[in-house]
């Protein structure tokens, strides 16, 4: 895509920074945050559209706040997001699924086909077809019939 390589050269200067910590306390994300830092990436990029968001290394813990998951729903409504999701590592996508399935349409964590099945990897696997399943139900149901 020669086109997005050509604009990415001062993306990285243009990115607003978002100091995420509280006197050394936990991390804090706010939806504010996440509104400047899309909106930001958005501006930099030349674009009016991202076709994917990924939080990287978001845990549990930092997204208490709905109104983050309300945002970056917004976002998907208004078109200037296709869809979002969470990179990180592998051993925090359980948590992350089983406390924050919301967040989790994608995933994104390290993983090869040489690496033996982790009890981690299997619990991900039943709690997505799980969340995946729920979702489908619950679409099915507020779809108007066919």
């Amino acid at each position: 895509m020669p086109s997005i390589k050509a604009r990415l050269p001062g993306v990285s200067a243009a990115v607003a920074h978002i100091d995420t910590t509280v006197s050394g306390a936990n991390p804090i994300f706010t939806a504010e945050q996440a509104r400047i830092s899309i909106e930001s990436s958005l501006r930099a990029l030349r674009v009016d559209r991202m076709d994917l968001l990924l939080l990287h290394e978001a845990r549990a813990i930092d997204l208490n706040d709905d109104a983050v998951l309300r945002l970056l729903q917004d976002m998907v409504a208004a078109g200037k997001v296709g869809e979002f999701g969470i990179g990180s590592e592998g051993s925090k996508i359980p948590a992350l699924l089983a406390s924050k399935p919301a967040y989790c349409h994608v995933l994104q964590y390290e993983w090869s086909v040489f690496d033996p099945v982790s009890p981690s990897y299997n619990l991900c696997l039943r709690l997505l077809c799980s969340a995946t399943r729920t979702a489908s139900f619950s679409s099915r149901l507020s779809s108007p019939a066919t």
